[in-house]
C-alpha cells in the first residue's frame, strides 16, 4: 500500500510538472503584448459606374458606336489608354472594372525618376483604342464626346518613395486602385464609386 501511495504521488508530481508548462508566468516574455494591428488594407481592383448624363445632369443616351475607356496622365509627351468600359444596351449607363496591374507605362513620371501612382480619367469616346494605345496630353485639352468630371482613378504601387507629385495626399489611398475626389493640391479617396458620365453639348 505504501509503494501504491508513493507511485501515486510520482505520477501527480509529474504531471503537475507538464501543465505548468502549459501556464504563461507573468514577466516570463511570453504575456508582452503582441502588436495585432492589422496591415494598411489592399484594393486590388475597384468598379465604376454611373449614368450617362448631359450637362443639366438629365440622363441621356451616350452616342452610337461611343465606347468607354480611362486616360492616364503621365506627365510626359504622350498619356496612355489603359481599362474599357462598357456600356448598358440603352447606352444611358456606363460601367468599368479595373483589376490587376497599372503598366509602369501609365504611371504619372513627369521628371523620369519611377512613378508611385497613377491618376486616370474615365472618358467616352467615338471609338475603341487597345490598352497602352499613345494619346496627347489630355491637359492639353484633349476632346472626348464625354467624360467622367471631378473624380479620378487613384492606382497606388505601394512604393514608400515620397515625391513631390504625390507627398502627403497618396498615403491616404490603399495599394491598387480607388475612386478619388480632388482636394486642395491632391487627392483624397470617395466614399462612392458612383458618378455620372457627362456628354459635352453638340
Amino acid at each position: 500500500m505504501k509503494h501504491l501511495l508513493y507511485s501515486l504521488a510520482i505520477v501527480l508530481l509529474i504531471s503537475a510538472t507538464v501543465a505548468c508548462d502549459q501556464v504563461v508566468l507573468p514577466g516570463s516574455g511570453t504575456d508582452d503584448p503582441v502588436d495585432v494591428t492589422p496591415p494598411k488594407d489592399t484594393n486590388r481592383f475597384v468598379v465604376i459606374s454611373g449614368p450617362v448624363v448631359n450637362r443639366d445632369g438629365i440622363r441621356v443616351a451616350a452616342p452610337e458606336g461611343a465606347v468607354v475607356f480611362v486616360v492616364w496622365e503621365t506627365g510626359r509627351q504622350n498619356d496612355v489608354v489603359f481599362g474599357q468600359g462598357t456600356l448598358n444596351p440603352a447606352r444611358t449607363e456606363y460601367r468599368i472594372e479595373l483589376s490587376g496591374r497599372l503598366p509602369e507605362l501609365a504611371l504619372f513620371d513627369p521628371d523620369g525618376s519611377a512613378g508611385i501612382h497613377g491618376m486616370g480619367t474615365i472618358v467616352l469616346a467615338p471609338q475603341r483604342l487597345i490598352d497602352r494605345t499613345l494619346i496627347a496630353p489630355i491637359r492639353n485639352g484633349l476632346e472626348f464626346p464625354g467624360r467622367v468630371l471631378g473624380m479620378a482613378v487613384i492606382y497606388n504601387t505601394g512604393q514608400e518613395k515620397a515625391t513631390v507629385w504625390t507627398s502627403p495626399w497618396l498615403e491616404a489611398f490603399n495599394v491598387g486602385w480607388t475612386a478619388a475626389i480632388p482636394d486642395g493640391g491632391g487627392w483624397i479617396p470617395a466614399t462612392t464609386t458612383n458618378f455620372p458620365m457627362t456628354l459635352k453639348p453638340r
